[in-house]
């Protein structure tokens, strides 16, 4: 269970999440997801080394992607064949699939990100 933010990509700021993401990293993910919420540079959470998602996690990204959303902040997750079978289940069977912009491989991420951009003009 361990998360880090790059900031090395162009343009854009990588959230990673691995291994197991339970209530206990839960306070420090709200901490991290604050200091970013004001850039304006979009976030991808990567979920590609994610194996475990609880509840209180999951609603911090909701909460992160409502408030990009409220800021016109393009927003993914990125979820690989690699993220855990537990995790994408769980976005699967809670139909959140449905509502957050997963992608599946980092031609998607660009492809959200240039809709989200193009959204914007």
């Amino acid at each position: 269970m361990s998360f880090a933010l790059d900031r090395g990509q162009t343009g854009l700021l990588v959230l990673s999440l691995r291994g197991e993401n339970d209530t206990f990293i839960a306070p420090s993910l709200r901490a991290e997801l604050e200091l970013v919420r004001e850039e304006p540079l979009p976030l991808v959470i990567d979920l590609s080394e994610a194996t475990f998602l609880d509840s209180r996690v999951v609603g911090l990204l909701l909460a992160a992607f409502r408030e990009a959303e409220r800021r016109s902040r393009a927003f993914v997750l990125y979820t690989p064949e690699s993220t855990g079978p537990a995790v994408r289940s769980l976005f699967q069977l809670t139909r959140l699939d449905s509502l957050l912009p997963l992608a599946p491989d980092w031609a998607a991420v660009e492809g959200i990100l240039q809709g989200a951009a193009d959204r914007l003009r």
